[in-house]
């Protein structure tokens, strides 16, 4: 009896897998039947299999084939098959309940035990759960077990026990010679080349020496176009589906939608055309399937890299191999559904799919997840804009899907392979394995080795199958797990270099590694983001940009590749790869702790968030961008991350991990948005076009010369961020007006240095020529220069227009995202309304050909540029024009041939076709007429509009008919004719009679023609005073200076109402001409001839510079014609002009090459391109210069064709005059760049530069080619030529004595000659001559003539280490001798080295010499000592020869300038001209410490005044170590100096304010020395003011405090001494003019008083900046007091002068009283109360008054009131003074005082006589003598005030109201 014991490993005990005697595997099922041979799967393999169990009630074990075999076959097979007769191996399920946590098996012991198996003594081999309720779970438990009965018998009776899920034998299986597949189990073993790659036997061998099977127990689904599950190498590999298989046929059995789903489904098409028959009629999920699982051990095909595995088949592709995003989703779910733990997919896209990445999502909690990354060969979207392609694949690009590369047989990635650009970064693509010719099988039991990338995934797939059948526990190890497994526990990797040179490092996969390395941390940073809030400091703007002076905090997201970081710990730093910190960077917090991240997952530094929307970190990495970073700083800012090992608590190391974050730093006036009033850009400021910039209709901008404008900054590095789009959108007015001088500058930033300077002025390209376009706005740019243009301008004068990059990179709105690209069209043009005297260079495009060209341009020079202008089929469409320019260099080979060459198509107006007819020919009266009728507007031979375009956008039709009427005319004149005319009434009549009935209902074209001012009418040939029509008044408006004349039907004549010319013409002739010549058609000729006017149009005096020697007219700019379709459009009949250009030869065949018209293709229409300019044209002086001969002579002038070994002079000649100050860059060689000889050279004259060079034809025979660059015109020095190259060539043969070559070589004691010579024919011998000397005296050597067959001597006369010189010549048979050869020299060989000594030199100085010294000797003679040093980090070496001295000793001396502050490194030698010898050596260098600080002494002078700064103030600025490179610095501005010395510098003082100023010398960007305070700028004219004034006691004064500086004022500080026992308060208040500043200010009790003030901006001068404010005390006397300013400094420099104040302080009383009437003490209101300074009040109801502000002592109070009498004084107050008189009555004193109204002091019958008439109104106003009508008491007060007196009383008397019966009621 046989029995095998299991081993356990990872809790499951398995059989040896071994192989059955003749590879026959057995399984047997619940109904005895068996799979084919070679077909079986073994339960032991299978324990466990979820996916294979099958409901109790179905009662049979799990048997793929059993419905294939018959019976017999099933007797047949066990009969055949070995297995153990005691033992058994079952499987049933067990389980827990709510008081039960032990399993309970559900098969009774019993039933078991009763067919003879052991229970009690069962072994089990594994147990899995696969079933998990609220108070239950299940499991399924594999036993072996003893059995006492027929084995078959007991397998037959388990499958129909509840509870027994599986049953089988126990099989006897017998070792091989190898335990694993190979080439003699697999016969195509060796063509999987990657299973050796891979190392899989070894995997394999390994699983078998545990008894397992690579991939068992695991389900692969493979999503693809199918599987052909009858191959025979796939057919045991196929996962069925046990419920369909055990069911009925036709029959959806388990309830799933599909029906007899058995191996797999068919998602494909429709819910109603899914299917449960996966076959691949494709044949790529075949071959897929075969990668991973194609059946070991069978004698045919290969073997599968987990061959354990089951395969799923789905297809989801169709028979073409396409995928639909529905068919994808759903095989996705029947794959989870149906418990695939792998799922490959070999397919990919470049568009994100929701219900793909939904239901991947859904099944990455179950299934690993594989995916191919696509064979386009290009890389992942995040790569740099120079990838042209580029794009993400998924569904390999999402996080949760590896990602799979192909890798050839190399180890290299393959070339299709698409490829990450980031690699961990992003992660998009996690792995690379192998994908190039994969070996695997094919429908129809073929096989076939395939690449691709979807080879490479079933490869990582399979791997995914071997590791789960490890880590079975997914519970335990999830599919992200088996993820970071596979991607980044092998050590393996494959690196690939980008086109850019930029390595990629890619894990590649390693089954061996994945198996048995431990996790370990893997951190790369996911992303990162700036926060500049204004929450964290004060100044931020919270843009996501970087600006100077702003505090910042990084955010950061980690992400984990494997394993379980810990511990970790950021730290950043802003150091240079040197370790030097950026003096721009202060750190706030460096250093951060940070959360744990398990594998694939992602952390970051404590993102804090406002709801959903991301704010900021509460972690932050925390630092500050210094204020005075310069613009477009380049920060990097260095991260530090260190973690440690969390899956693994004896790992003690600390893994590091290091990222760099760059940035650049924005210092400027950011311009964006909404420009919302005029303003003026200056160059004092850097302007920065950050984001999109709108200046609408109403505003101005403009720029004055010298400003620098930036478009770009920086992207914003926030979260949120969107991308930024750089460009002028102008709808109001953009003025650019730079100088030559101070050209205006616009440039991308450094960061965006591939994107354009993008200005939109809104001309519609189609109508950009036309002078009658109008935009809404306004751009003209003049004198500026301009990197990567994109213009849309009205005008354009003085630009240089520049491309740097090969493709300009464009920003663009699609939708609602910001896109971008290099072929968007927008990118691509040139649109100048009038371009003039500019310079256009390298305009291209890289990707989409040429670059447009929009607009007129006039003196412009193309250089090296590929454009296309116009290209319209239309003919109502206007065309680029071009006058007077150059174009130099526009050829195909531009830029490595880069676009094609440029083109200028359809040049100006055509002439149409012109068909027309004439009718017969009318005799009337001694003259003849004839209708000329062209039918249509169409064949008219010129378009009678074109299109334009006006500001708001709208068309308009701007119509030719002026130019069309003179052309027509001018036609019938050069017939001897004209349109015609009616002199007199008889003359219309007899037309009207015999020609014009033919023609009724007509509108026909006359020879009228009307002044558009005056409105008088008249004739083209002169005649005026009749015209035939009817209804027009003949005043001014009313006529149009050329029209038509409508005829009626009746024959009535009308003027017509619009400037129409109408087809058909009225022609008049003399009788004289014949009518055949009347009638004859015109031609394009006739019309070329009739306007020659109209050849001036369009392309016209150009110069076009092709490269004429180059034969390949592709490579050449052209001028061409394009026709089109449809009306309107050019025909093959049309003509255009091109006339009195310059093409750069008088060759007209050469001339016509560079034309593409009729001429060379019939369906074009024609260019008329004669006359054409030739270099004696006058015109050819006014086109932009350029070259127009470039020639070789000899010294005498003649001219060469051919050039020897000779000295030669260049001649370079120009079109116009050039300004011979500056001289043109003359070279010539034989290919690009034709920089190999740069010829120096001068002018002869103002057209005529001449240089001189010398030829040797042994290293440059051949064609050379003349390059000339850089002259510039004499009258405007902005036209400078372009790169001419190519146009011009000589010669260089080797010929004569060039032919004849002589090598000498020294050896030991004698000196080999040999020869050669190719020129003479008949020769005799040869002579051969030494000497001593190179000049001779030369003597023959030979005695007799060295035979003509002997090319070859050896001299043996000579002495060792000496030089000798020899030449031979030809003699011929005539006994001539030839001129000498070449001169050779050869110096025998001294085998004696010189003797070295000397003292190195290991330290100096930068700005220093270095001095050198060494004494040498030798047997012979020393022929050189030399010095070879170079800066250290350089490669090539320098060379210095020491100078001979006495004694031996040499000397030399390194220049100061050739001293490299990075230090030197150097050897010396010296040599005897044999032998060398050496203190260093090249490899092995003296190194020179250099000390390189430099440091400022001192600048004088140091003290300047700014108004003598303005005209110039020369300084020397004195120190060690100054460079020539360095950049001066004066108050932070950089400032032109003189290098005097390295001690020495002298420079003028620039203008500056008042203030001191810091000097810098900068190198590199870098600060190398700093004199702080260096200069003063003193203001003699300076002035602080304070201005006095008066305040009363008790109120307050403010006395303004004036400033007069020069500049810009930044910072005030003022003391002041005043009498503080005066005041009770002093304050300091700011003026309104300076409220943008900030002030401070403290007093003290003596009086001191000090006032400072600051400001970012000038604080305004000339106006105060600010009062005083003093509040008086109270005093009895007027005191004045000064106000001293005791010091005032202006931007820390002490004012010139300083005005004091003063301020005078006035006592401050109160006067007061009550004035009441004598008899009643009524209140007196209305009363006026004077006092003695002039003040004065008024009483109130209550009779009371009071005067405020009295400032004198003494003061005399006086009441007065005149008026309001009241009727109160009568008679009888006249009575009463009678009575009073004569005593019959006492009055009392009041009443005396009332009754003496005439002042005397005495009563008498006066004062009655006077109250009477007072009564009567005899008296109106004051009584006589008293001069009153009232009097009070007392009649005044006088007071001497020492405070407020509010009791001056007084009483009122009415004169005349005695009796007292006034009252103020009346």
């Amino acid at each position: 009896m046989l029995k095998r014991k299991g081993k356990r490993w990872l809790g499951l005990l398995l059989a040896v897998s071994m192989l059955i005697p003749g590879n026959v595997t057995a399984f047997v099922s619940a109904e005895g039947s068996a799979p084919a041979a070679n077909e079986g799967v073994s339960l032991v393999e299978d324990a466990g299999r979820r996916n294979f169990s099958v409901p109790s009630e179905e009662k049979h074990a799990y048997d793929p084939f059993a419905r294939l075999e018959t019976e017999e076959a099933t007797e047949a097979y066990r009969e055949q098959v070995e297995i153990a007769e005691d033992t058994i191996i079952y499987k049933q399920t067990e389980k827990t309940g709510l008081f039960r946590s032990t399993p309970r098996p559900e098969t009774d012991a019993g039933e078991l035990e009763s067919l003879g198996i052991a229970v009690d003594t069962a072994q089990e081999l594994n147990r899995r759960k696969v079933d998990s309720g609220l108070f239950s779970s299940t499991y399924e438990v594999t036993y072996e077990a003893e059995l006492d009965g027929d084995v078959w018998e007991t397998v037959d009776s388990l499958s129909r026990l509840d509870g027994i899920v599986d049953a089988q034998p126990d099989y006897v299986y017998h070792t091989t010679a190898i335990g694993v597949p190979d080439a003699t189990t697999d016969p195509d073993f060796d063509r999987q080349w990657y299973l050796s790659e891979l190392h899989a036997q070894d995997t394999w061998q390994e699983y078998a020496g545990m008894g397992i099977t690579p991939g068992m127990e695991t389900v692969v689904a493979v999503i693809d176009t199918g599987v052909d599950y009858t191959h025979p190498d796939l057919q045991s590999s196929m996962w069925v589906n046990a419920v369909e298989y055990g069911g009925l046929p036709g029959v959806d059995d388990d309830g799933n939608g599909y029906v007899d789903d058995i191996y797999g489904v068919s998602t494909v098409g429709g819910t109603r055309d899914h299917t449960g028959d996966p076959m691949d009629d494709h044949g790529h999920g075949t071959h897929v399937a075969g990668i991973i699982a194609m059946t070991a051990g069978n004698e045919q095909g290969g073997a599968g890299l987990a061959y354990g595995t089951k395969i799923m088949a789905i297809k989801a592709g169709q028979a073409t191999g396409s995928f639909a995003d529905t068919d994808i989703a759903e095989a996705i779910r029947y794959a989870v559904a149906n418990g695939a733990d792998v799922i490959n997919m070999s397919f990919g896209g470049y568009g994100h799919s929701f219900l793909v990445e939904e239901a991947l999502q859904d099944a990455f909690g179950s299934c690993v997840l594989v995916a191919s990354a696509g064979n386009d060969g290009i890389p992942t979207s995040d790569a740099p804009p120079e990838f042209l392609r580029k794009a993400d694949t998924y569904p390999a690009g999402y996080s949760y899907v590896l990602g799979v590369m192909a890798s050839d047989q190399n180890g290299q990635l393959a070339s299709f392979s698409n490829w990450d650009y980031y690699g961990d970064l992003n992660a998009e693509y996690e792995l690379i394995a192998p994908g190039v010719n994969i070996f695997s099988t094919l429908p129809g039991g073929r096989y076939a080795p395939w690449s691709g990338t979807s080879m490479a995934a079933p490869v990582v797939s399979a791997a995914a199958a071997i590791l789960r059948t490890k880590y079975f526990d997914k519970d335990l190890y999830s599919s992200r797990f088996i993820m970071g497994q596979l991607a980044s526990a092998t050590e393996d990797t494959v690196t690939y270099v980008d086109m850019l040179e930029e390595p990629h490092t890619y894990a590649a996969l390693n089954i061996q590694d994945s198996l048995n390395n431990l996790p370990k941390p893997n951190l790369s940073l996911k992303s990162s983001y700036l926060f500049d809030g204004e929450d964290i400091a004060a100044g931020n703007d919270n843009d996501g940009i970087v600006d100077a002076g702003e505090t910042i905090d990084l955010g950061l997201v980690l992400r984990n590749q494997w394993g379980l970081a810990t511990d970790i710990t950021v730290t950043a730093d802003a150091k240079s790869q040197s370790g030097i910190e950026n003096p721009n960077v202060e750190f706030i917090n460096d250093t951060i702790q940070m959360e744990d991240v398990g594998t694939f997952s992602e952390q970051d530094n404590g993102f804090r968030y406002d709801g959903d929307y991301l704010e900021g970190t509460d972690n932050p990495i925390r630092f500050k961008i210094k204020d005075d970073t310069i613009n477009d700083a380049h920060i990097p800012i260095n991260v530090h991350v260190s973690a440690r090992n969390g899956f693994d608590e004896e790992d003690t190391a600390v893994y590091g991990f290091d990222f760099t974050i760059t940035f650049y730093v924005q210092r400027g006036r950011v311009l964006k948005g909404r420009v919302t009033e005029d303003m003026t850009l200056t160059k004092e400021d850097y302007w920065i076009i950050e984001n999109s910039l709108y200046i609408p209709e109403g505003v101005t901008v403009d720029v004055e010369p010298g400003t620098q404008i930036q478009f770009w900054s920086s992207e914003p590095e926030g979260p949120y961020a969107e991308k930024a789009m750089a460009y002028i959108q102008v709808e109001g007015e953009f003025l650019v007006n730079g100088t030559e001088k101070e050209p205006v500058e616009l440039f991308p930033s450094t960061a965006f240095q591939n994107y354009g300077v993008d200005i939109r002025g809104g001309l519609d390209v189609n109508y950009a020529a036309h002078p009658a376009s109008e935009t809404a706005g306004k751009t003209v740019l003049r004198y500026a220069n301009i990197l990567n243009p994109i213009l849309n301008i009205n005008e354009g004068d003085h630009l240089t227009l520049v491309q740097d990059p090969d493709s300009i990179r464009y920003r663009y709105v699609s939708g609602s995202t910001i896109q971008e690209g290099t072929g968007y069209s927008e990118a691509q043009r040139l649109t100048v309304q009038r371009l003039t005297d500019s310079v256009v260079r390298a305009l291209r495009h890289g990707e989409n050909g040429r670059f447009a060209f929009y607009g007129n341009a006039e003196r412009v020079l193309f250089d090296g540029c590929s454009i296309a202008a116009s290209g319209v089929k239309a003919l109502m469409n206007p065309r680029p024009t071009f006058t007077q320019c150059a174009f130099v260099g526009n050829q195909a080979e531009v830029k490595n041939g880069l676009g094609p060459a440029s083109n200028v198509t359809n040049p100006g107006e055509p002439f149409c076709g012109a068909s027309h007819e004439f009718s017969r020919v009318y005799s009337v009266n001694g003259r003849k007429y004839v209708l000329l009728d062209y039918g249509t507007y169409q064949n008219f031979p010129l378009y009678h509009y074109q299109s334009a375009q006006n500001g708001d956008g709208s068309g308009v039709s701007i119509f030719h008919y002026p130019q069309l009427w003179t052309l027509l005319n001018r036609l019938a004149e050069s017939r001897g004719g004209t349109l015609a005319c009616f002199g007199s009434e008889e003359e219309w009549q007899a037309v009207q009679d015999t020609v014009l009935p033919d023609f009724s209902g007509k509108s026909i074209t006359f020879g009228l023609t009307a002044d558009p001012h005056t409105g008088e009418l008249g004739w083209v040939d002169g005649s005026a005073g009749y015209f035939p029509i009817q209804g027009a008044s003949g005043s001014a408006g009313n006529y149009y200076p050329y029209g038509y004349l409508q005829v009626t039907s009746s024959g009535t004549i009308y003027k017509g109402t619009s400037d129409t010319v109408y087809p058909p013409l009225l022609l008049e002739y003399p009788d004289t001409v014949p009518d055949e010549v009347i009638t004859a058609s015109y031609t394009t000729d006739d019309y070329r001839e009739a306007l020659p006017e109209w050849q001036e149009k369009a392309f016209h005096g150009n110069a076009v510079l092709n490269r004429l020697l180059n034969p390949d007219t592709a490579a050449w700019m052209k001028v061409q014609t394009y026709t089109g379709t449809g009306s309107g459009s050019v025909e093959n009949t049309d003509a255009f002009s091109a006339t009195d250009n310059y093409w750069g030869t008088e060759d007209e065949r050469l001339i016509q090459s560079q034309i593409t018209d009729f001429d060379d293709y019939v369906e074009l229409a024609d260019i008329v391109h004669t006359p054409w300019l030739t270099l004696d044209s006058p015109e050819l002086e006014d086109i932009y210069p350029f070259v127009t001969k470039a020639y070789v002579t000899d010294l005498e002038g003649n001219p060469l064709e051919s050039v020897g070994f000779q000295t030669v002079q260049i001649h370079v000649e120009f079109n116009r005059d050039m300004d011979r100050l500056i001289q043109p860059m003359v070279s010539y060689g034989p290919a690009e760049p034709y920089t190999d000889h740069v010829v120096g050279g001068d002018w002869v004259d103002a057209r005529h530069w001449v240089g001189e060079t010398s030829v040797k034809p042994l290293i440059d025979s051949g064609t050379q080619y003349i390059r000339v660059k850089g002259g510039a015109a004499a009258d405007d020095n902005w036209l400078v030529t372009g790169t001419d190259w190519g146009r011009f060539a000589f010669t260089i043969h080797n010929t004569g004595v060039q032919a004849m070559n002589l090598q000498a070589e020294g050896r030991e004691e004698e000196v080999r000659l040999s020869w050669s010579q190719t020129d003479y024919d008949t020769l005799a011998g040869y002579n051969l001559y030494r000497a001593d000397k190179e000049d001779g005296p030369f003597t023959k050597l030979n005695t007799t003539l060295i035979p003509g067959t002997i090319r070859d001597f050896n001299d043996t006369d000579v002495e060792a280490g000496k030089d000798y010189y020899y030449y031979f010549t030809v003699v011929g048979t005539d006994m001539s001798e030839s001129d000498p050869s070449n001169t050779a020299k050869a110096t025998p060989v001294d085998n004696i080295k010189p003797v070295l000594e000397h003292t190195r030199v290991i330290r100096g100085k930068y700005g220093e010499a270095l001095s050198f010294s060494a004494t040498a000797t030798d047997n012979v003679g020393v022929e050189y000592v030399k010095v070879f040093y170079r800066a250290q980090g350089e490669e090539s070496w320098n060379t210095l020869n020491l100078s001979a001295g006495e004694n031996n000793r040499y000397f030399g001396v390194i220049p100061a300038g050739e001293v490299s502050r990075d230090g030197m490194e150097y050897y010396i030698e010296v040599s005897d001209g044999t032998s060398v010898a050496r203190d260093g050596s090249a490899q092995a260098p003296i190194r020179i410490a250099i000390d390189s600080t430099a440091v400022i002494y001192s600048v004088s002078p140091s003290y300047v005044d700014t108004a003598a700064v303005a005209g110039g103030v020369t300084a020397i600025l004195t120190g060690v170590n100054f460079t020539e490179d360095m950049e001066l610095l004066v108050h932070g501005k950089p400032v032109e100096y003189t290098f005097d010395s390295d001690k020495q510098l002298t420079f003028q003082i620039p203008a500056g304010s008042i203030g001191r100023a810091d000097i810098k010398l900068m190198r590199d960007g870098e600060v190398a020395a700093t004199l702080t305070n260096a200069i003063t700028y003193e203001d003699a004219d300076s002035e602080v003011q304070i201005l006095g004034g008066s305040v009363k006691a008790r109120e307050s004064v403010r006395l303004p405090i004036m400033v007069t500086a020069d500049g810009e004022l930044l910072a005030i500080q003022l003391k002041l001494k005043l009498n503080r026992g005066l005041f009770s308060d002093v304050a300091f208040e700011k003026a309104e003019e300076t409220s943008g500043a900030i002030a401070d200010y403290n007093t003290d009790s003596a009086g001191n008083v000090t006032i400072v003030m600051s400001s970012a901006t000038a604080i305004p001068t000339d106006t105060p900046i600010g009062y005083l404010v003093l509040t008086a005390k109270d005093l009895s006397d007027t005191t004045s007091t000064p106000i001293q300013l005791t010091e005032a400094t202006l931007n820390n420099v002490n004012a010139a002068s300083r005005v004091d104040g003063s301020v005078t302080v006035e006592p401050n009383f109160t006067v007061g009283g009550r004035i009441t009437y004598y008899k009643d003490g009524t209140p007196m209101a209305g009363v006026t109360v004077r006092l003695s300074n002039g003040m004065s009040a008024v009483t109130d109801e209550d009779g009371r008054y009071t005067i405020t502000g009295v400032t004198t002592g003494n003061v005399r109070v006086i009441p007065e009131l005149h008026g309001m009498v009241n009727d109160a004084v009568t008679a009888y107050d006249a009575s009463l003074i009678l009575q009073a008189i004569v005593g019959k009555t006492t009055l009392s004193e009041d009443q005396q005082i009332a009754a003496n109204v005439d002042g005397d002091t005495e009563l008498t019958a006066m004062d009655a006589a006077y109250i009477l008439q007072k009564s009567v109104g005899m008296i109106d106003g004051d009584y006589p003598g008293s001069g009153a009508e009232w009097v009070f008491t007392p009649s005044d007060q006088t007071v001497s005030l020492t405070g407020d007196n509010t009791s001056l009383d007084f009483t009122a008397y009415l004169l005349g109201d005695v009796n007292g019966d006034w009252s103020a009621a009346g």
